[in-house]
């Protein structure tokens, strides 16, 4: 290596931010402001390419801001040439093409397909705009070179120095300027009739800009959409004003015959399957009970009125960094259960079980089927109330004038597992007409846990903590069930008023011990793949992230261990939540087939009513360090608020946290009007750990729902990496095509009133008869080191572990948590 090499390892590998990064970091990632330009939006049909990136979207959003209508988005692989193109987009009713833009994406232009540069080379007087891998085309049609960048850099925000203030696309944006880089590649060796239009700021000096000498045709290397870029938009306003000036000078745009607006496509948002629109559904009736003050927990409700049924549920959000901080437990016989392309095909296909019978849908998938449940919301409620004499008296309000601390009205509650993905990517595919194969395929019966399952929860009980109060909730689609919800309701409002709560030996015996920090190694659990294949998976991470392929990849294991199976799971998640309290966690039992115990801190997905819209939310968690525990004298609070602003201050983490952000930003994208970040990189302190935690938010599209959210966003992007399509198959070969299942997917519920909440389900232990599973994962990125990934896998994995040893017996009976075999490591973080 030379001394120059090293010299850019050393700046660009820091672990932490100079004071001088710092203020161009806190510069650049300033929240945007929602207030838009008064200036009038353009008129102007343009036509975005998308290489199959996660940030294309963002961009979308960022033009449909600017201009009356948004551009189409159309795969680079919809078509193989120009001529192609014309015709499907004839085939539309498409106006005129008025300008181009060739979207980022992973890998070499060499490599990508060849209807990027065939529009290039047809159009020399069409403005076209290239972002990232668009640049790079561009720079390797004309004849320039595309080669490995000295070092690869991802979500991180550096300046640029502007070189050829007099280009179009450049006006009025002063100089040095933050932007956010995501490349592995760059463009050299530029020929003469290209100019170079910024640079990077620093020895280096790499082409972050460009331009065609004659045709209006410009790049970029950053990417202007991204939330660490604030001259972003004002650079993108400055591309379509070119395209403006073009449109009113040149006789040369591709037209076509004019369109009528029932025709017009909607980008920015995801294609309705028929079927699912034009179904009729009964009105559902929803009934809300609050009851008298009961002196009662969650778990004592769950021991006397649910643990006794063979499928029941807690979603426990007892932290108070819930929001709300609200508990629901409820048990069901009507389920489904979905099995994906990933299992057996014999087993494929959904299942229905309702008054002991069960349908099977063989071509049915789990989202199809809760859209159609979910097509009309219910809008009112029926607030239950019981007089002293015992009568029951009913008062329907509509869902702006409650005023209840939850938004659950019941409806459906479980989880999708990760292999749901190729499900979401289907449907993302028919959007866009690509001709990308979602991932690889293949059948993995390892586990006898299907890919997706929900419990129909009519009947549920819901503990707002805050307040201490208890609510019953109740659902009925017809007079029998009405009458039998009522009844019910009754019931339980009679068994409460006369219960007290009784302390059991299985109370008696729950250990609360401490948490302190220890080593590593546990004998008592098995990794699915070995430190060494781990650590081989590493190394080829890094590979694809210098080829550019991806620019971060969340690579998982699975820990598995062997229990007697005459165990109960209830007591372990009784455990697991007093040794890792969690805002989003979960128990979850399906029959004697399985259980899930999560203890998950991050939220993936919410939708909540803001009046007569619905606002969508995620608090994706990029950053984790151990704390300095026990914190309780001032030296050990000093110690631990320092391993906070350690993280805080991370150049790897903020670099992580960025991108998932970013990656959230174009998800919402496809199916929201308006998106923002309301809070970036904040610190939140966890029983075991500290996390970098950013929350975005949208408003949905007024012919939008959840499952229309989750079609855009599933998989959670904190667990897969990004560019997301291409970095799942990159898993998928690493990680053996084993069905990751439920960890690294979603639990939560959907609501009769249009609502949802979902987790990302980690942090958690699968309890399948003897056999306990505990996934972890750690995003790889270019500023990773090995070591510290391996660590950082096992430290998030430590608190369930430790927690299964301790249930399963696996620590002798005076045992301590520093004795337990895997725990917080110190000073890591992922």
């Amino acid at each position: 290596m030379t001394h120059s090499q090293h010299t850019r390892q050393t700046i660009y590998k820091q672990r932490h931010v100079t004071a001088r990064q710092k203020a161009v970091i806190t510069a650049a990632t300033t929240i945007q402001s929602a207030i838009e330009s008064e200036e009038p939006l353009l008129d102007l049909n343009l036509l975005m390419i998308d290489y199959y990136d996660s940030f294309t979207y963002n961009l979308v959003h960022m033009l449909a801001k600017l201009c009356r209508k948004p551009p189409l988005v159309l795969t680079a692989d919809c078509a193989k040439s120009w001529d192609e193109l014309m015709k499907q987009i004839n085939a539309m009713n498409m106006t005129a093409i008025d300008g181009v833009i060739l979207s980022p994406g992973p890998g070499h232009p060499c490599h990508a397909p060849p209807l990027g540069i065939d529009i290039i080379k047809n159009n020399p007087q069409l403005p076209i705009l290239g972002v990232c891998l668009g640049h790079q085309i561009l720079g390797h049609v004309y004849g320039a070179k595309v080669q490995s960048a000295p070092v690869p850099i991802h979500g991180q925000v550096w300046p640029v120095r502007i070189v050829d203030k007099d280009d179009d696309v450049w006006r009025n944006i002063s100089s040095p300027v933050p932007v956010t880089r995501y490349h592995s590649l760059c463009v050299t060796d530029l020929p003469p009739l290209l100019t170079t239009t910024a640079v990077s700021d620093d020895d280096d000096q790499l082409i972050m800009g460009l331009r065609h000498n004659e045709y209006p045709h410009y790049g970029v290397q950053f990417h202007p959409e991204s939330i660490g870029t604030p001259c972003g938009r004002e650079l993108l306003r400055n591309f379509c004003q070119v395209v403006v000036k073009n449109k009113e000078t040149s006789s040369l745009g591709k037209k076509m015959e004019e369109t009528n607006s029932r025709h017009q496509p909607s980008t920015n948002s995801i294609e309705h399957d028929d079927r699912t629109r034009n179904s009729v559904f009964l009105e559902t009736e929803v009934f809300v009970l609050q009851l008298p003050r009961v002196n009662a927990e969650p778990e004592d409700v769950m021991k006397k009125f649910l643990l006794g049924d063979e499928y029941s549920f807690w979603l426990d959000s007892s932290d108070i960094r819930a929001d709300p901080s609200i508990s629901i437990l409820g048990s069901s016989k009507e389920r489904v259960e979905y099995w994906g392309k990933e299992k057996s095909s014999h087993r494929q296909g959904l299942y229905h079980w309702h008054d002991n019978e069960m349908e099977h849908f063989e071509n049915l998938d789990i989202l199809t089927y809760m859209e159609k449940q979910y097509t009309t919301t219910t809008n009112s409620v029926s607030i239950v109330s019981i007089d002293a004499n015992g009568n029951l008296n009913l008062e329907k309000e509509t869902e702006m004038d409650l005023n209840l601390p939850f938004r659950f009205r019941g409806g459906h509650v479980g989880y999708l597992g990760y292999e749901v993905r190729h499900d979401t990517l289907r449907f993302l595919e028919q959007q866009d007409h690509g001709q990308h194969i979602a991932g690889r395929i293949q059948p993995d019966d390892s586990t006898n846990i299907p890919t997706a399952a929900f419990l129909v929860a009519d009947r549920s009980f819901v503990f707002d903590h805050s307040a201490n109060c208890w609510y019953l909730v109740g659902t009925s689609d017809s007079s029998r069930s009405r009458e039998e919800v009522i009844m019910w309701l009754k019931d339980i409002f009679d068994e409460l008023q006369c219960w007290t709560p009784v302390v059991d030996d299985d109370d008696l015996n729950l250990d609360l011990r401490s948490i302190k920090s220890s080593s590593t190694d546990s004998q008592f659990f098995r990794p699915h793949r070995s430190e060494t294949t781990y650590n081989f998976n590493f190394d080829e991470c890094i590979k694809c992230i210098n080829r550019g392929d991806s620019y971060e990849l969340c690579l998982t294991n699975q820990l598995e261990a062997k229990v007697s199976p005459d165990l109960d799971p209830f007591q372990l998640y009784r455990r697991l939540r007093r040794r890792n309290p969690a805002p989003y966690g979960a128990f979850f039992r399906w029959g004697e087939q399985f259980s899930i115990c999560c203890s998950s801190p991050e939220r993936f997905l919410s939708v909540t009513r803001d009046g007569v819209d619905f606002c969508v939310e995620t608090k994706p968690i990029k950053g984790t360090i151990a704390r300095a525990l026990p914190a309780i004298t001032k030296e050990q609070q000093e110690a631990d608020q320092a391993r906070a602003r350690e993280l805080q201050n991370s150049v790897k983490d903020r670099a992580e946290n960025l991108m998932i952000v970013d990656l959230l930003r174009n998800d919402f994208s496809r199916v929201c009007n308006d998106v923002y970040v309301a809070k970036l990189m904040e610190i939140e302190t966890f029983a075991t750990v500290h996390q970098m935690v950013s929350t975005i938010r949208g408003t949905l599209q007024k012919d939008r729902n959840v499952i229309d959210v989750l079609k855009a966003c599933f998989p959670g992007g904190s667990m897969t990496g990004a560019p997301k399509r291409i970095t799942m198959d990159i898993l998928d070969e690493l990680e053996e095509g084993r069905a990751r299942g439920p960890y690294s997917g979603s639990l939560g519920y959907f609501s009769r009133n249009g609502c949802m909440d979902m987790n990302i389900v980690i942090r958690t232990a699968v309890v399948e008869g003897s056999k306990v599973t505990v996934g972890s994962g750690g995003a790889i990125t270019a500023l990773s080191q090995q070591t510290d990934e391996y660590n950082e896998l096992m430290l998030k994995a430590s608190a369930v572990v430790n927690t299964v040893e301790e249930w399963a017996g696996g620590l002798p009976d005076d045992a301590t948590p520093s004795d337990c075999r895997i725990s917080t490591l110190e000073a890591t973080r992922m």
